[in-house]
């Protein structure tokens, strides 16, 4: 018995119109595979058999065609491609995913994902683009002089990773706060979308924008990683390639702070980790005298047929604005406990991303000021049946 060959689970699959016609747009997140690439929405059903456990012979009874016939050998002919490509599990992608991290861990730069997607690439106009949605740059540069204080007295930001274009008001209050804000080095915990080995997985790779380079405090990050328990910590950092949690707020704050030096601490928070493990990082800064802003980067709920519900998205608004009232409510009131309770007695049933970044980074305080919440949002994606909530939330 033959059997299909797998479509790689990471594998992005959308539907996209043209012409009165509907097609696949098949993408690789992590940019193994050659693409993105479109193919015909017919095969949709075909794709769907890829799972590693349907056989040829099931597919040609499904299709009412012959085994052998010449139908089942285009449709094998078309997998092999994929396959070819990267999209299939097997020794192809398998080689190409080698090379591609081994690239990757040899590079210093994590090269951006978003640019000319979500924001432009072109300095001015990223220039532009970026004074609309936030304000313009801080006009000074500003370096903090003030001794280490306790980690309760930095400010600390709630910032979502949506989709500029999907709710720019929602980004709008960030630029306010980040112009009277001074710290030497950004403290940067997002979402990891992409899988995990552990709970963190820090990075010592620089980022850049349309402005340039943004330097990672190499130092920090490779002393964290050391008093770390070796269990919460990932081996290696490829989860960082395709993941847009980080770059996002990075491009509003290098906006913001374009004309000031700082430098950054990046790390996703793939798992969720209540044992206070972050704390380490509070100590490492204190005994270096650097001031930070902790920056976390997540979004609230994410519901629809998109997300795993069987209903669209419409039909569940009223029970996210519910939901997104009581977390935010627990986070304004610093219970990071009872956000962590609250969405762990639904299963996560609101998939709420930010859910690990905000526990890992800020379960271990014993206190928190009162937060504030300077802005919150529903994006509701019709043609897809699906929405996503998000908040910026602030506390100093």
């Amino acid at each position: 018995m033959r059997v299909l060959p797998a479509l790689r689970h990471d594998i992005s699959v959308t539907v996209h119109h043209e012409d009165g016609q509907d097609y696949l747009v098949l993408t690789d997140p992590f940019a193994v595979a050659d693409g993105p690439i479109l193919i015909s929405a017919d095969l949709l059903s075909t794709l769907e058999r890829c799972d590693g456990l349907t056989t040829v012979e099931t597919l040609a009874a499904d299709m009412g065609v012959d085994v052998d016939g010449p139908q089942i050998l285009q449709v094998l002919a078309f997998l092999g491609e994929l396959d070819r490509l990267g999209y299939m599990e097997g020794e192809a992608y398998s080689a190409r995913k080698a090379a591609a991290e081994q690239a990757f861990a040899a590079s210093e730069i994590r090269p951006p994902v978003c640019a000319e997607s979500t924001y432009p690439a072109d300095p001015e106009t990223f220039a532009e683009f970026m004074t609309d949605l936030v304000g313009p740059p801080a006009d000074e540069d500003v370096t903090s002089t003030a001794p280490s204080a306790p980690y309760q007295t930095f400010p600390t930001i709630l910032v979502p990773h949506l989709d500029f274009s999907a709710a720019p008001g929602l980004y709008t209050p960030l630029g306010d706060v980040l112009r009277r804000t001074v710290a030497d080095v950004v403290v940067l915990v997002g979402t990891s979308h992409y899988g995990h080995d552990a709970a963190y997985v820090p990075t010592v790779k620089h980022f850049t924008t349309p402005y340039g380079m943004i330097t990672t405090h190499g130092d920090v990050v490779q002393e964290v990683q050391q008093r770390l328990p070796q269990d919460v910590v990932a081996t290696s950092d490829w989860l960082h390639r395709p993941e847009h949690s980080l770059e996002l707020p990075l491009a509003i704050i290098h906006h913001i702070w374009r004309f000031r030096s700082f430098s950054v601490v990046p790390i996703l928070a793939a798992d969720i980790d209540i044992s206070g493990a972050m704390s380490i990082i509070d100590d490492v800064l204190a005994e270096r005298g650097l001031r930070p802003l902790y920056v976390i980067s997540g979004d609230l709920a994410h519901v629809g047929l998109r997300f795993g519900h069987e209903e669209p998205a419409e039909a569940l608004l009223d029970e996210v604005r519910r939901h997104d009232d009581d977390v935010l409510t627990l986070l304004r009131e610093g219970d990071i406990a009872g956000f962590h309770a609250r969405i762990a007695a639904t299963e996560n049933h609101f998939n709420v991303c930010g859910h690990y970044p905000l526990v890992n980074a800020l379960g271990h305080r014993t206190s928190l000021p009162p937060g504030t919440v300077l802005s919150h949002a529903i994006w509701h994606d019709e043609p897809t049946g699906s929405a996503v909530s998000a908040a910026v939330v602030l506390w100093e």
